[in-house]
């Protein structure tokens, strides 16, 4: 297909960072916790004591205030991370597509650029079939699914599916042995690692099961992928809360395992670790629970912490809005490694260097029609202010984010002041539009049936 490489040409152009001949190339471990809420994140607010490894290195490095995921849901949120265009360039918008041609990704520029990459993912939405592996020299999509479906290591009690599943210290297994034994010393390397525990269902191992609810004494099991229409009390809510709280406690346990064997191995003073997520998670915020179905803050405002010790200054916090789709041109240029014209996202290594990040417009897509009463929206997103689009219905939602973070109160786009930012979704779409005219037909996933009932477990086909 062709690949426009113009289409949201609203973001300022890329910088290049560069290194004398004799520095080596840094390390790069970006960790993406599926599900991961921003404000279920300590450093981020949250009253319990949820991601003691993530708060550690946040003051060890920086911390994000208002990192924009690109989408609501695994699949195309994740692949603009990986190409740095958004869902409707590279078209990995749903099981039945795949990575567009003509796109690179972040891999496939650090592979040839010398660097041993390694992917390690327990979502069965990160599938290769879906153009995840591309540019990894090993992309483990396999080992996890495989050792859950036939209890291979004996970690559970019966088989289960991956949603109800512990697969945190599978990851890691797979992921330090690949860093001990498997991987080139002589070459940089690029581990990218997806801990899929904080997914529904909540269904923590003990002591998280009842760390952060003790007292709880209902019905309520954490299943919410099995029950997503049950009625629920304020206790049983505030429950499921608390269980995936202890989700998101033991994936931090495991980070910081896998850190300390970083350090072990005296990698850690030239590895850029990135720890993420690709999406949210509702519970009752708008009515709602899981993901994937809105562009509510919720879902799409995401954690971001960055270390990389003497070069980005410890402790930092940029308040500034970022865009996810700025982490591929980011780490490149961190690499010295120049940036693709595909990338529609700004890398902002210089301005972590020099402690003045600037702001940055984020654009959002979800499209969950294959999913029973899909949705296909889009929406874009300032410091300020947030405009939805719904494909189906034709209709725009906007809210003042300062005043009502909780965006319950639709401000009217009717009245003069407001005007300016249903422009500013014009100017979107009409660029969208341009591109879909221009591509060809989407490319499709080769599904197998063993991945479709993987993907059924997780709650997301029919």
């Amino acid at each position: 297909m062709r690949v426009c490489v113009a289409l949201l040409a609203l973001v300022p152009a890329l910088g290049h960072w560069s290194y004398a001949e004799e520095a080596p190339k840094p390390n790069i471990l970006l960790i993406v916790v599926d599900t991961l809420r921003y404000d279920h994140v300590g450093c981020n607010g949250c009253k319990r004591d949820t991601t003691p490894t993530i708060d550690r290195l946040a003051r060890e490095g920086v911390r994000f205030e208002r990192m924009i995921a690109s989408s609501s849901w695994t699949i195309p949120s994740l692949m603009s991370m990986f190409t740095s265009v958004p869902p409707s360039v590279h078209q990995a918008t749903s099981y039945q597509n795949k990575l567009a041609d003509g796109l690179t990704t972040l891999a496939a520029q650090l592979k040839a650029a010398g660097y041993e990459t390694c992917g390690v993912v327990s979502n069965p939405s990160a599938n290769s079939h879906f153009g995840f592996g591309a540019g990894f020299d090993l992309y483990d999509d396999f080992t996890i699914p495989m050792s859950v479906e036939m209890n291979l290591f004996q970690e559970f009690d019966k088989p289960k599916s991956i949603r109800d599943a512990v697969t945190s210290p599978l990851v890691n297994r797979v992921a330090l042995q690949w860093l001990e034994t498997k991987r080139d010393k002589a070459k940089p390397f690029f581990q990218f690692l997806l801990y899929i525990d904080p997914h529904g269902n909540y269904v923590p191992p003990a002591p998280y099961n009842t760390m952060f609810d003790k007292e709880y004494a209902g019905t309520a099991t954490g299943r919410i992928y099995d029950d997503p229409k049950g009625e629920f009390s304020k206790e049983d809510q505030e429950h499921f809360k608390a269980l995936y709280d202890g989700e998101i406690r033991n994936v931090d346990e495991h980070i910081g395992k896998l850190l300390e064997k970083l350090a072990a191995l005296k990698l850690d003073d030239n590895t850029i670790v990135v720890v993420t997520s690709d999406h949210g998670e509702e519970f009752w915020d708008h009515g709602g629970t899981r993901h994937g179905h809105t562009l509510y803050d919720e879902l799409v405002h995401v954690p971001f912490v960055l270390r990389w010790p003497k070069k980005v200054k410890a402790g930092s916090v940029v308040d500034v809005q970022v865009s996810q789709l700025a982490v591929m041109p980011t780490l490149l240029e961190a690499a010295g490694i120049a940036v693709p014209k595909q990338c529609q996202g700004s890398s902002i290594f210089q301005g972590l260097l020099k402690g003045d990040v600037s702001e940055q417009t984020a654009f959002l897509e979800t499209d969950t029609s294959g999913w029973g009463e899909g949705r296909n929206l889009k929406a874009i997103r300032s410091k300020t202010t947030k405009v939805i689009f719904d494909v189906k219905t034709k209709t725009r939602t906007a809210y003042d984010l300062e005043k009502d973070k909780a965006e319950a109160k639709p401000l009217s786009l009717e009245l003069p002041e407001h005007q300016h930012l249903s422009s500013m979704l014009d100017e979107y779409l009409k660029k969208l539009e341009a591109f879909s005219k221009e591509a060809e037909a989407a490319k499709k996933a080769d599904v197998d049936e063993k991945l479709l009932e993987q993907l059924k477990q997780m709650g997301y086909t029919q």
